[in-house]
């Protein structure tokens, strides 16, 4: 036998491993990486440190809902042990058993899953038939050759459309039984498992439905303006609603100058917050009854979106949100890196100190695309929320002014007729597909240009390199005019600051 104190070296190889530990016990090596998708979504998943490790124990199963391996950075290695035994030959009775070990280490494990959380409700496609009996509705469900007629979609079947997900959390915890301490007595007592603390809003809202609107702040407000150090800007905002009495938060920003944690305590001061109706998401001075005036017709707000077409996915403008950024447990939601923006300095007028104002001129046609409509520019979004009074276009104020005053005020139309929101959305769409095409257009001129500058004479290379320049500022400044990363159409979760 190998002596124990006697020092060995032990290899070792610079190798990396990706540690999964699998919370079974493994007899088939190939089953098992079924479960969890195979090789090819095994390493898609490590290469991206936000997705959680599915393990689907009925990998068959398309409704078989998944358990979540978290991932965990360690500092381990994989050591691989060897025992050899050499056993005495026949007829030799006075010989020992001699057991030898040999120590390897295969590389170092940084990376390991572990399976901590249960595994989510599952919920089997079967249905009860007369006799008592469960039927297995699989066949029935899963499409297994390409079908020529419409006879599978006519299919007298259970209709079976589980949620992606049951339980939101899948980690225990302990409560023991303790009261909810951001329980509020007002809410229903069906409600279970809020995320967070109700926030105070102090702002009135109003439904289209109720009667009389306020003309009085509540006094919770007028509170939190009284702790607001000098100046509050509340004389600014006051001469915003004398001259207009609704508008909408991102209206408001392009047009004062206040940071948006103040503006939140002023708007519940001076005016009141509509939640349905024709001005939905908007703020109105408080006294004031938009569907008593026909007038308001202008300060209605139009839900406009870009249709989903083929033509329609080309374009280049963004989404607010995307549908594969929904929180499910599937993933971990971790702080992105903070990017510094570097601002100039400007003075009261907007000058720089060399006497341009670009920086703020940009600034403000950045603002205003947020709220404004404009023919020959495209929305910042593939959904907004304009004003009828915000729409800068004949064509489309003609489409307004159409309506006659005597129009009564509908909840889902206001003071227009049925046709007109159809109306303003087609001109709309026009528009923004021609805006477009010339803008692609132009692209593809100024590509073409620059490449017939990089074909020029090469013997005045330093006219060449001016031509570049001049061709690549062109194209940086036209992006320039679209791109905006760090404004966004708010008036669809504004409400949640308040609720």
């Amino acid at each position: 036998m190998a002596d124990e104190n006697k020092d060995e070296h032990v290899p070792f190889h610079r190798k990396r491993f990706v540690c999964i530990e699998y919370p079974g016990f493994v007899k088939n090596v190939d089953k098992m990486l079924s479960t969890l998708g195979g090789e090819d979504i095994i390493s898609k998943i490590h290469c991206d440190p936000s997705r959680r490790l599915e393990l689907r124990f009925r990998p068959d199963d398309p409704y078989c809902h998944p358990a979540c391996g978290n991932r965990y950075a360690t500092t381990s290695v994989l050591l691989k042990v060897t025992k050899r035994t050499r056993k005495p030959k026949a007829g030799q009775t006075d010989s020992a058993v001699e057991t030898q070990y040999k120590s390897e280490i295969l590389g170092s494990v940084d990376t390991t899953y572990r399976f901590q959380g249960l595994a989510d409700y599952q919920y089997l496609p079967v249905a009860r038939q007369q006799d008592g009996k469960m039927e297995s509705l699989h066949q029935k469900l899963f499409i297994t050759k390409v079908e020529e007629s419409c006879e599978y979609l006519n299919r007298n079947i259970s209709l079976f459309i589980p949620p992606p997900s049951f339980s939101r959390i899948d980690i225990p915890i302990d409560y023991y039984y303790r009261p909810d301490q951001h329980r509020d007595i007002n809410r229903s007592s069906h409600l279970i498992g809020i995320a967070r603390a109700r926030r105070p809003h102090n702002a009135r809202f109003l439904n289209f439905d109720d009667k009389d609107v306020p003309d009085t702040p509540l006094d919770a407000a007028l509170v939190s303006l009284k702790k607001m150090p000098e100046p509050t800007g509340e004389d600014e905002i006051r001469e915003l609603f004398k001259k207009r009495p609704v508008w909408s938060k991102n209206a408001l920003k392009s047009h004062i100058d206040i940071h948006i944690e103040k503006l939140k305590v002023l708007l519940p001061v001076v005016a009141y917050y509509f939640v349905t109706g024709p001005w939905r998401s908007l703020w109105v001075r408080l006294g004031y009854d938009p569907r008593k005036d026909p007038a308001a017709i202008s300060y209605q707000v139009l839900d406009f979106r870009l249709r989903q077409s083929a033509a329609a996915a080309d374009l280049p403008v963004k989404a607010k949100r995307s549908t594969f950024n929904y929180a499910l447990p599937l993933s971990i939601h971790r702080p992105g890196p903070q990017v510094v923006h570097i601002k100039d300095c400007t003075d009261e007028t907007g000058e720089h100190a060399d006497g341009s104002g670009d920086a703020t001129t940009k600034r403000n046609k950045r603002g205003e695309s947020q709220y404004i409509f404009k023919e020959g520019s495209l929305p910042p979004h593939r959904q907004m929320f304009y004003q009828f009074a915000d729409l800068e276009n004949d064509q489309l104020q003609s489409i307004i002014s159409a309506n006659s005053q005597d129009e009564c005020c509908d909840e889902k139309e206001g003071w227009c007729r049925s046709e007109t929101l159809s109306k303003l959305r087609d001109v709309m769409s026009d528009m923004v597909r021609k805006t477009a095409k010339n803008k692609e257009t132009n692209v593809q001129e100024k590509d073409v240009q620059s490449a017939q500058a990089d074909e020029g004479d090469n013997d005045n290379s330093d006219d060449d390199d001016e031509d570049d320049e001049v061709a690549d500022d062109t194209v940086v400044g036209d992006d320039d005019d679209d791109d905006d990363d760090s404004s966004e159409n708010e008036m669809t979760t504004e409400i949640l600051d308040y609720l």
